[in-house]
């Protein structure tokens, strides 16, 4: 008897895990869609994104970088896709957090004072320099 009604209780709740997270999703009333899309016959000059236009690159919040784009470089209709992409990534400063909150200084290896270290953003990830 007790093998039952450990099963039931143990039922309801794997009832409850998975119902409870379902019900919260559907609460949402605004839902931020980050990107756009291009179709073969809109204009060319459009074909580029960003952070701010897909959210799969790099983008840091609090210091407001990005590093990331992406660009078609090809008129509609063209059928060679290798020389029709572009992406790019390149390396941004950001400042040691030492120097933003003491005003303290990070030395090099040939001694010299450091603020900044370089990020690069690589498939939405930060990466050092």
């Amino acid at each position: 008897m007790t093998k039952k009604i450990l099963a039931v209780v143990l039922a309801v709740f794997m009832l409850l895990v998975v119902a409870f997270p379902v019900s919260a999703a559907v609460q949402a009333t605004k839902v931020e869609v980050r990107g756009s899309v291009w179709n073969q016959g809109d204009n060319v000059s459009d074909a580029s994104w960003n952070s701010q236009k897909f959210a799969g690159f790099y983008y840091d919040l609090k210091n407001n970088l990005t590093t990331e784009s992406l660009r078609f470089l090809a008129t509609p209709g063209r059928s060679n896709l290798e020389d029709t992409i572009e992406y790019k990534t390149g390396i941004v400063p950001v400042e040691f957090k030492v120097k933003e909150k003491e005003g303290l200084y990070v030395t090099n290896i040939s001694g010299t004072a450091a603020t900044t270290y370089s990020v690069v953003g690589w498939q939405a990830e930060k990466w050092i320099a």
